[in-house]
């Protein structure tokens, strides 16, 4: 017959709870000890005893310390690996997102103003927004006087003995 389930609550009785709480660490640290030893792998654990507040380190301090520092150790090196954490990677990937979202609503501003040049009406472009309208146009504006600007750079670098000057 199999066992029936604990119920996942807090044990009314502070004695009892202090009893299972040790009870539970020592099993706790044996089960460690047992994966230490049949898988060959380096464990540490760290227990805050709640009743007393002292720290408690599985196995012994330095070994646990030692185990720590190279779990450390570890994390840095794969941070430098590759060059980021949680944060950067999550920042680059929302200047990424925003990128893209900019190119996108470029090309859809490309798109209406070409419906409008080529005689759609601007419900048809679909710009029932004026506010899309006062974009897009304004975009096309600054391509405009970006190009007005780049071209008379050019113009600026032609020699003066040239015919064109």
């Amino acid at each position: 017959m199999a066992r029936r389930g604990i119920k996942l609550e807090l044990i009314p009785s502070i004695s009892a709870r202090i009893t299972t709480f040790r009870k539970r660490k020592k099993s706790f640290f044996k089960k460690l000890n047992e994966l230490k030893k049949l898988c060959e792998v380096d464990v540490c654990a760290f227990i805050k005893n709640p009743f007393d507040g002292k720290m408690e380190a599985w196995p012994s301090d330095p070994e646990a310390k030692s185990v720590a520092e190279r779990f450390k150790n570890a994390l840095a090196a794969k941070k430098k690996r590759y060059g980021m954490n949680q944060e950067s990677y999550l920042r680059k990937n929302i200047e990424n997102f925003a990128n893209k979202l900019e190119k996108q609503e470029k090309k859809n501003d490309d798109l209406v103003f070409d419906m409008m040049v080529n005689g759609f009406g601007i419900e048809q472009a679909g710009l029932d927004n004026p506010e899309d309208l006062r974009r897009a146009l304004g975009k096309k504006i600054k391509e405009v006087d970006e190009k007005i600007d780049h071209m008379s750079i050019d113009l600026n670098k032609i020699p003066s003995g040239s015919p064109l000057s």
